[in-house]
């Protein structure tokens, strides 16, 4: 997984960069799957999905099986 992340950082890096992102902010305030006190360095990389986020997915996808994992932009990647 962390070649998959570094890989797409890099393509995001030989596009110039990211002008515009769209990102949920979650009801905890998780940024994209950026818990809060993720810190404002972090990249893109697997993280777990906690149980409000896992939910908010099997609700709004009327699915039974959740994943438990997601990889998300990093703050810094996000700035």
């Amino acid at each position: 997984m962390y070649e998959c992340c570094k890989n797409y950082e890099r393509q995001i890096e030989s596009e110039g960069g990211i002008d515009i992102c769209v990102c949920e902010i979650g009801a905890a305030g998780s940024l994209a799957f950026n818990e809060p006190g993720s810190p404002a360095t972090s990249l893109c990389r697997l993280v777990l999905l906690g149980s409000e986020a896992r939910h908010k997915i099997a609700g709004d996808y009327k699915c039974d099986a959740v994943p438990t994992t997601a990889i998300t932009l990093g703050i810094s990647n996000i700035l």
